[in-house]
């Protein structure tokens, strides 16, 4: 689930997906997505089967403007990363979750092998912590590294093939 652009129930579905299931269930959540619906994990059918793992970043890198420049003291750069210095431990240990963090390399692996547990008792919670700043320009990187010709090709016949496809359908239907 992406609900709008990632940040809209993605961690209530999870947990309702999880609910009925004896399947362990993967979340890899952002700070600002986690915050936003972390009412979800007061529902009392979480189940033990969940596993989240939130990168906390401090705030919205994917919401950085590139190449702004701001007025020296502008806190216009605050509110649009919606910058924190919030943590999830105590939400998530008032919750019923085991409680890891991850500050380097090591504490990610494992903080990771913990998330793999199969025979855990309680739901798991990984805390990330990035900066930021690193996290925008991986993240732009990344993306100016995929090639949108290719790309906007390929969403171009797959669009004209499910219209075509419709007007089969349509011109079935009415001869």
């Amino acid at each position: 689930n992406r609900g709008t652009d990632g940040i809209d129930g993605s961690m209530s579905t999870a947990v309702g997906f999880a609910a009925p299931s004896d399947q362990l269930v993967y979340l890899l959540i952002g700070d600002l997505s986690f915050f936003y619906d972390m009412n979800a994990l007061w529902n009392v059918h979480v189940n033990k089967n969940i596993r989240i793992m939130m990168v906390n970043n401090g705030g919205g890198s994917i919401l950085t403007v590139p190449n702004c420049n701001y007025p020296e003291g502008s806190k216009v750069p605050e509110y649009i990363k919606a910058i924190h210095k919030a943590t999830a431990k105590a939400w998530v240990e008032d919750r019923g979750f085991k409680y890891y963090s991850a500050n380097s390399m090591e504490e990610l692996e494992l903080g990771v092998a913990a998330l793999a547990d199969k025979d855990s008792e309680i739901p798991i919670f990984l805390e990330v912590f990035t900066d930021n700043d690193t996290d925008f320009k991986l993240m732009s990187a990344y993306s100016w590294s995929i090639n949108r010709m290719k790309l906007d090709e390929k969403i171009k016949r797959g669009a004209l093939h499910v219209c075509k496809r419709a007007l089969r359908l349509v011109t079935k239907l009415f001869n």
